[in-house]
């Protein structure tokens, strides 16, 4: 995963789906922002999935780049303040986010508070989760980032592809083997 602050820094819409069914796009968004959303149907139950989106702790067992992952607090409201640390080729990143976890509406939106300024300032991202008829999991995942100006615009879209996919996809796989162990 190259990381949701990442992942999302381009100014065209790209969008596509891959052999795995899953199904992304990045583009402008609103004053400056970018948009980032993947979905995924993920062979696993809707509490499953849940588990693994929101047990930040587990990232870095599963999440390629993401070297060390925390859930720093959790508080009586459902918000949860959480942390992760990503290395790409020798530097690494830390990022902070926080926001409520509602479990019922199989939903967490966050806000990053912390990490690289001009990269997550402002940024915000959301896990959905709609179980199927059949019993599987719709996934998705939506992330709204600052336009960074210094990175060029084929650069960020290999990175918004590569970082999006991975991360959702590393969520699905996950979830499938503790499903289906």
């Amino acid at each position: 995963m190259m990381t949701a602050a990442w992942m999302i820094l381009i100014a065209t819409a790209i969008s596509a789906e891959d052999a795995d069914g899953l199904r992304w796009s990045h583009q402008p968004a609103e004053s400056g922002m970018r948009r980032g959303w993947a979905q995924i149907t993920v062979d696993a139950p809707a509490d499953v999935v849940w588990k693994v989106v929101t047990d930040v702790d587990a990232y870095a067992d599963f999440l390629p780049y993401v070297t060390a992952s925390s859930v720093y607090e959790r508080r009586d409201d459902g918000t949860q303040r959480s942390g992760y640390s990503v290395t790409v080729r020798g530097v690494t990143s830390d990022f902070v986010m926080e926001g409520p976890l509602s479990p019922h509406q199989r939903q967490w939106c966050f806000v990053y508070t912390d990490g690289p300024a001009t990269v997550s300032r402002g940024g915000r991202g959301c896990w959905r989760l709609n179980p199927t008829e059949t019993g599987a999991t719709e996934l998705e995942y939506e992330v709204f980032l600052p336009r960074v100006w210094w990175i060029p615009k084929s650069v960020e879209a290999r990175i918004a592809e590569q970082g999006l996919t991975r991360l959702v996809l590393g969520m699905a796989a996950r979830a499938e083997r503790i499903a289906h162990p």
